[in-house]
């Protein structure tokens, strides 16, 4: 399977998952895209995972009470340029 991005994969698990609720699927190919889906599935966890741990990495860096934004602008955008 080639790399998708999140997006890509959700949209192509909306796709398959269109196609299955389509009563006239032979069995086999039924098959063929739950295979893809699970595999779309477990690429889009991992995804939503890593965004999440880097999530928690930007806000491990900024200090008590700030967003993290604020936390990296230099001293002359929060207002003070002495």
């Amino acid at each position: 399977m080639q790399k998708l991005s999140f997006e890509q994969s959700l949209d192509k698990l909306s796709q398959i998952s269109a196609a299955m609720n389509d009563s006239n699927l032979p069995l086999e190919e039924s098959l063929k895209l739950y295979g893809e889906a699970v595999g779309l599935i477990d690429v889009c966890k991992r995804r939503i995972e890593s965004a999440k741990l880097e999530v928690e990495k930007i806000e491990r860096g900024a200090p008590e009470g700030e967003s993290p934004a604020s936390a990296e602008a230099p001293p002359f955008a929060k207002g003070g340029c002495s």
